[in-house]
C-alpha cells in the first residue's frame, strides 16, 4: 500500500475533521468488530485497530504497505494490480479470499467494499473496505465438509457391506434351494425305493406264503396219509405246524384268484418247473397221465401261453 502522513491515531491528513467529530469518528471505528481501511485514490489513509488485530501489523506498518502482499500468494494472479480500483456506478461488492498475517498464518477474510462519490457523481473520493476475519466459520465449514466427506465415505462402505452381505445371503439362499431341490429329489428317490421295497417285501411274503401252503404242506399231508409209523407220523405234523407258524406273521394267504390257478395246476405247475415229465408227475400224484395233460393244457391257456410250440417249462421259469 503506498505511503501516507498519519496522525499517532490514524486519523486521516487530507480530510479537515472537527476535533469533537475526529474524537468521534475514531472511538466508533476503533469499537467495531470488522477491520476498517480508508482508501483515497491508491493510498490508504486509515486502518482502525481491529484490522491490525486480524493481520498483526501496526498502523504505520499497514499505511506504509503494498495492499497486495496481504493476499495470499496463491490467489495474487487472480487480483489486479490496481486493487482498490471500482467502477463508480457500483456502490458496494463483496469477495471472500485468503491473505496471511505478518507471521505467515493464513487468515480467511469477508471483503466488503463501498465508496464515497463527489457531488457530481462521476467521481470517487474515497474507497471503504470492511474486513471480517471469517477464519473460524471456515475452518468450521472445512471441518463440516471434512465430517460430510467421511460419513458419506462410512455409508459407501457400508452400503458396499451391506450389498456384499445381501448377495453372501442371496447365494446362500439360492445353495438352500438347490440343497433343498436336491433333498426333494433324493426324498423322491427314497420313496420310490421304499415303495419299490414294499412291494418286494409283499411279494416275497406271498410267495413264501405260496409255495409252503401250495408247494410244501401238500406233499406233507400226501406223506402223513402214507406214514405208518407213529414216530413218522408226529415228526411229520411237527414239521407242517412249525411252517404254517413260520408263514403265519406274513399276513393273510395269498389269494389264488390272483394266479388264476388252482392248488393242483399250481402244484403241478411247480413239478414241471422242476423239470419232472407228465409221465413222472402221474406217478407221483397217483393220477392218470391223461389227467396231467389236461392240467397242462389248462395252465397254459391260463398263464397266456397261446403258442402250442412254446416250451411250457421254460416259459414258468421265466415267470420266477
Amino acid at each position: 500500500m503506498p505511503g501516507t502522513h498519519t496522525s499517532e491515531r490514524g486519523c486521516m491528513n487530507s480530510v479537515e475533521f472537527p476535533v469533537i467529530s475526529e474524537r468521534l469518528f475514531h472511538l466508533m471505528a476503533d469499537n467495531i468488530l470488522d477491520g476498517l481501511a480508508i482508501i483515497e485514490g491508491e493510498r490508504v489513509v486509515y486502518v482502525n485497530s481491529r484490522l491490525c488485530d486480524i493481520t498483526g501489523y501496526t498502523r504505520a506498518e499497514l499505511l506504509n504497505l503494498d495492499n497486495f502482499r496481504l493476499i495470499a500468494p496463491g490467489l495474487r494472479k487472480n487480483f489486479k494490480r490496481d486493487f482498490g480500483r471500482h467502477d463508480a456506478s457500483r456502490m458496494s461488492e463483496e469477495k471472500e479470499f485468503e491473505i496471511r498475517r505478518k507471521d505467515g498464518m493464513p487468515v480467511f477474510i469477508h471483503n466488503r467494499h463501498s465508496h464515497l462519490l463527489d457531488d457530481t457523481g462521476a467521481h470517487i473520493l474515497y474507497h471503504f473496505e470492511i474486513i471480517t476475519d471469517i477464519t473460524d466459520r471456515k475452518q468450521a465449514e472445512e471441518n463440516l465438509r471434512a465430517l460430510n466427506q467421511e460419513l458419506e465415505k462410512r455409508v459407501e462402505e457400508r452400503t458396499a457391506a451391506l450389498k456384499a452381505t445381501n448377495e453372501q445371503l442371496r447365494e446362500r439362499e439360492r445353495e438352500l434351494e438347490a440343497q433343498a431341490k436336491s433333498l426333494e429329489d433324493l426324498n423322491a428317490a427314497l420313496r420310490v425305493l421304499l415303495h419299490k421295497g414294499e412291494q418286494d417285501k409283499k411279494e416275497l411274503e406271498e410267495r413264501t406264503v405260496l409255495n409252503v401252503q401250495e408247494l410244501v404242506l401238500p406233499y406233507l399231508d400226501r406223506l402223513l396219509q402214507h406214514a405208518g409209523d407213529y414216530t413218522q407220523r408226529e415228526t411229520l405234523k411237527v414239521i407242517r405246524s412249525n411252517l404254517a407258524d413260520i408263514v403265519a406273521p406274513f399276513g393273510r394267504a395269498l389269494s389264488l384268484g390272483r394266479s388264476r390257478l388252482t392248488h393242483k395246476e399250481l402244484q403241478i405247475a411247480n413239478l414241471i418247473q422242476q423239470g419232472m415229465t407228465s409221465k413222472e408227475i402221474a406217478c407221483l400224484l397217483h393220477v392218470s397221465e391223461r389227467t396231467i395233460t389236461t392240467h397242462r393244457d389248462n395252465i397254459r391257456k391260463k398263464i397266456g401261453l397261446k403258442s402250442q410250440k412254446a416250451n411250457l417249462r421254460t416259459y414258468l421259469l421265466s415267470m420266477g
